[in-house]
């Protein structure tokens, strides 16, 4: 594998800036400079002894400027990689994960081209950003908040076989093993990719097993017609959805309600 920008013609689409959250005003307090002294309360600095040093309040420690370190390194913030066969489907993902996302990411990518698969997207995706972890959403659009550990887990669900990684949820790599993996099992396909790569990497870690009928993680939506009604009901309860091939026209509709 190399990590050179890919020249196969694509569609992708523009980063979409991450949105901050609005903050509600808080209810106003007063300051303490405000609030009168309690009865009682001594001032230990009074200068009795001029000869002495005043001993060092806890009020004065507290007022000491705390060190603050700033960064302007946006390699170490995650990209957020949306892959679909759909641009309006990429759009509605995109948009949504900006809304609901409660992190700090450095961009929300996209990319739409049906003509790529898994595999040559995320290599499009690293050799464009060097940042180490990406969080990839597949045909997935958020429905409410959700936090980085809630995509930083593993998920799976249970097989005959034993843990099937495909579980439709985000989930988050890392760029290096991206690498390794892929130097390792050349033409690996995008199908096998997600197997692949936990099998390889957490294959001795317990995973989060999900089943989309008591679970808070996915609703997959198979169906070409699927009840809003029913849509409405489930998805209270649901991070995100899972949008299949045959559901796309279907879900735009519902989004764009």
């Amino acid at each position: 594998m190399t990590t050179k920008k890919s020249t196969t013609k694509k569609t992708t689409g523009e980063a979409v800036e991450k949105v901050s959250p609005v903050v509600e005003n808080s209810t106003e307090q007063s300051s303490p400079a405000e609030q009168a002294p309690q009865s009682g309360d001594v001032d230990p600095s009074t200068d009795d002894n001029p000869g002495e040093e005043s001993p060092i309040t806890e009020d004065q420690v507290n007022e000491s400027p705390s060190p603050i370190y700033e960064t302007n390194n946006e390699a170490i913030k995650p990209i957020v990689l949306v892959v679909t066969k759909s641009e309006k489907l990429a759009e509605v993902a995109s948009r949504s994960i900006a809304h609901f996302f409660e992190a700090d990411v450095r961009a929300i990518v996209v990319n739409f081209d049906p003509e790529m698969n898994l595999v040559e997207k995320l290599a499009d995706c690293i050799s464009t950003y060097e940042n180490e972890t990406v969080i990839l959403f597949d045909s997935i659009v958020a429905v409410n908040k959700f936090f980085l550990q809630d995509v930083g887990a593993i998920y799976a669900e249970r097989s005959r076989i034993g843990w099937d990684y495909n579980a439709k949820t985000p989930v988050v790599l890392e760029r290096s093993r991206i690498v390794d993996l892929l130097e390792s099992i050349p033409g690996l396909s995008g199908k096998d990719f997600i197997q692949s790569y936990f099998e390889t990497f957490h294959g001795d870690e317990l995973p989060l097993v999900t089943d989309w009928r008591i679970d808070t993680f996915t609703l997959p939506v198979v169906s070409v017609n699927p009840s809003h009604k029913t849509l409405n009901d489930l998805l209270r309860f649901k991070r995100w959805v899972h949008v299949s091939e045959a559901s796309v026209d279907a879900m735009l509709e519902f989004f764009s309600e």
